[in-house]
C-alpha cells in the first residue's frame, strides 16, 4: 500500500468514527441526566457576553481550498468558534467530503488513533426521499482551557428536512477536544458530555430554554 493510499484510509476511517461517535452522542445524550449543582452563569474563560448574553466567536482568518474556515485566534473563543463552525461540517455527509473535511482540521494523533477502527468511509444515515440530514448548534459550554487546549461541550440540534411529518428537533450534546497545532486550532477528540459537566439538555431550542439548561449562548463575528 502506497503512502497516499494509506493515508487516505487512515482519514477514512477517522471521518467515520467521528460521524458514528457525533449521532451516537446526539442520541444517547437524550438519556442523560445531569447531577450536582447547576454551572455559572457563563463559561468564566471567556471575554463578558454581549448585552443579550451570547459569546462573540471570532471569525477564521482563511479558508481551506474545500472551504472549511481556518486561523482562528490562539484564545480559548477562538478554539469554541472553530468548533462550533466545524460542527455543521463534519456531521454524516458524502464520505469523500468529509473526509477533506476531517483532512484539515484533525490532528495527526487523532488521525492515526482513529486508524484501523473502521475499513470504509462513514455512510450518511437512509434519509426519505430528497430528504438531508442537518445539524444547527445552540449553544457552549467551555468545560476546561488551557493555553493550547480546550475541551468545550456543544449543544446542537439534528433534524431531517424536508420532513413529511412535522417534528420537533432532536437536542443533543457533545465535547470536542481541541489543540493548538502548527499554529491552529486543531480537533483532538470528540466523545459524549459527562455527566460531570452538569450541563441538562433544554426542553426545547428557544434561547430562554438554553440558557436555563446552563448552556452559553454565541453570535458569530
Amino acid at each position: 500500500m502506497t503512502a497516499a493510499r494509506a493515508l487516505r484510509k487512515r482519514w477514512r476511517s477517522a471521518s467515520a468514527l467521528l460521524g458514528a461517535v457525533a449521532v451516537l452522542a446526539a442520541v444517547c445524550s437524550q438519556h442523560t441526566v445531569a447531577s450536582g449543582p447547576p454551572p455559572a452563569a457563563t463559561s468564566p474563560t471567556l471575554d463578558s457576553p454581549d448585552p443579550e448574553g451570547r459569546m462573540l466567536l471570532p471569525p477564521a482568518r482563511s479558508f481551506a481550498d474545500n472551504g472549511v474556515p481556518l486561523r482562528f485566534p490562539h484564545s480559548t473563543a477562538g478554539a469554541v468558534s472553530a468548533a462550533v463552525r466545524w460542527s455543521q461540517l463534519v456531521m454524516p455527509r458524502d464520505p469523500a467530503d468529509q473526509t477533506g473535511i476531517f483532512a484539515v482540521i484533525a490532528t495527526r494523533g487523532y488521525l492515526t488513533r482513529a486508524e484501523g477502527i473502521v475499513d470504509d468511509g462513514y455512510s450518511p444515515p437512509r434519509l426519505p426521499s430528497g430528504g438531508a440530514l442537518f445539524f444547527r448548534p445552540l449553544g457552549a459550554r467551555v468545560l476546561s482551557a488551557e493555553a493550547d487546549h480546550a475541551t468545550v461541550a456543544l449543544l446542537h440540534a439534528s433534524e431531517v428536512s424536508p420532513s413529511v411529518t412535522p417534528t420537533p428537533p432532536l437536542i443533543g450534546t457533545v465535547t470536542w477536544t481541541l489543540t493548538w497545532t502548527d499554529g491552529d486550532w486543531r480537533l483532538d477528540d470528540i466523545h459524549p458530555t459527562p455527566p460531570s459537566a452538569r450541563l441538562r439538555l433544554p426542553a426545547s431550542d428557544s434561547p430562554a430554554a438554553i440558557i436555563a439548561a446552563g448552556w452559553d449562548r454565541f453570535r458569530r463575528a
